[in-house]
């Protein structure tokens, strides 16, 4: 996973609006239980792409773990008002959060892959 962030990361540095290294780099704190900085990263990548429907999603997840659960709310309605047959947000916070999470990842797998193409990680003998 750390090896991920830093072919994300240079790939950010070398292209700082590159919004879906954003987004994976994003994805890839969220795995790392680092959700206090995956929100800056889909907060761009979302004011770069406004119509990243998945970036709402992730942004919104992101918000539900750092507590902010109004935000967290607001951008996964967003998300589903740019994908409506896609997301559907019938849940309250409570106990169904993660159930409702695990449901909207599996049913998104394949529109991730789809919609979030992983950049490309530059081959090197360095590493």
């Amino acid at each position: 996973m750390k090896r991920l962030c830093r072919e994300f990361e240079a790939e950010l540095a070398n292209n700082p609006n590159h919004v879906q290294a954003m987004a994976h780099l994003g994805d890839t704190d969220m795995k790392l239980s680092h959700p206090e900085a995956a929100v800056p990263l889909f907060e761009k990548a979302i004011k770069i792409d406004p119509g990243l429907e998945l970036a709402y999603l992730d942004l919104g997840i992101a918000y539900a773990a750092t507590g902010r659960n109004d935000d967290a709310l607001r951008e996964m309605k967003a998300a589903e008002r740019l994908a409506p047959t896609t997301l559907t947000f019938t849940g309250g916070w409570g106990g169904s959060t993660a159930r409702w999470e695990i449901r909207m990842r599996q049913r998104l797998n394949w529109t991730r892959q789809r919609t979030l193409p992983r950049p490309p990680i530059p081959l090197s003998s360095t590493r």
